[in-house]
């Protein structure tokens, strides 16, 4: 079952991973059988590289021919779009793992930038810091640099805003939740956006219950270990500064006072500004003025 997700965000006109990643789902599932497809098909039958339904590019493993090919593929993409007079979106989710690749990405989207104005890319992430690494859009030796950017960025709902999303969102599939269990999922969930979406596409498939809050957390909380798992093997320092700020400390002195008192050895301002700033670059703590 498909579900359009795009209706929990028209009051707000806001957008999350969730709501790209269902959509492009559904989206793919009905433009696989029209007959966009079978046009789309014909301008890429010149490019060689994957297999979707039906369609074979094969993919050199040689470093220079795929930087070759990528260009040619989006290429392919906006003659296409620009023949049936349609704009090609293109959704890159979690994009800041690309900064892991020894492709240049930012060379790529920099070209489809300035020559191929029937394509639009989407970069999603949970960690906008990161994504701001990546593209590197104020360094002036970015290729990206100067280009337009258009940043949607998602902060926690208020209980009130909650409260409505979720009304307004079940109303749309013609349902009228249980008053009690949306105001428990909203309490449970503290506004955090992705969590409250996930929380209803559960519920659209299987019913609306506490069941699927207590998935929704469990599998949310699982998530933010797993990131929190990686931080603490790169170094414990990451760990002693978030207990700290869990017990309070907001301080630059207190939670530098707290981090000396734990490990029993000095920390210098330098070490823990790196810690503090990936840790908002991830969006584990944010900096209030």
């Amino acid at each position: 079952m498909y579900v359009d997700v795009r209706s929990m965000y028209r009051s707000y006109g806001y957008i999350s991973n969730y709501a790209l990643y269902y959509t492009f789902e559904s989206i793919l599932n009905n433009f696989v059988k029209s007959s966009l497809w079978s046009k789309l098909i014909e301008y890429l039958r010149h490019v060689k590289g994957i297999s979707i339904a039906g369609l074979e590019i094969k993919f050199s493993k040689s470093l220079r021919k795929i930087n070759l090919f990528l260009p040619r593929l989006f290429n392919a993409l906006n003659d296409w779009a620009k023949n049936v007079n349609r704009r090609a979106i293109v959704v890159l989710d979690e994009a800041r793992y690309l900064r892991y690749s020894r492709i240049n990405f930012r060379s790529l989207l920099a070209y489809i930038c300035d020559n191929l104005s029937n394509i639009t890319i989407i970069l999603t992430g949970s960690e906008v810091g990161l994504l701001h690494d990546l593209l590197k859009i104020d360094d002036p030796r970015s290729e990206l640099y100067g280009r337009y950017l258009y940043e949607i960025t998602l902060k926690r709902f208020t209980k009130e805003q909650s409260m409505d999303f979720l009304i307004k969102g079940f109303r749309e599939y013609g349902v009228v939740p249980p008053m009690d269990i949306i105001e428990e999922a909203v309490n449970t969930f503290n506004g955090i956006v992705g969590w409250l979406v996930f929380f209803d596409r559960i519920c659209i498939d299987r019913g609306i219950s506490r069941d699927a809050i207590r998935e929704t957390f469990t599998k949310g909380m699982r998530l933010v270990l797993e990131e929190l798992e990686e931080l603490y093997n790169r170094s414990p320092r990451y760990r002693h500064v978030l207990e700290a700020i869990a017990y309070g400390y907001r301080k630059w002195s207190e939670i530098k006072r707290y981090i000396v008192a734990k490990e029993l050895k000095p920390i210098y301002d330098s070490t823990l500004h790196e810690i503090l700033l990936t840790l908002q670059k991830m969006g584990i703590i944010e900096k209030r003025v």
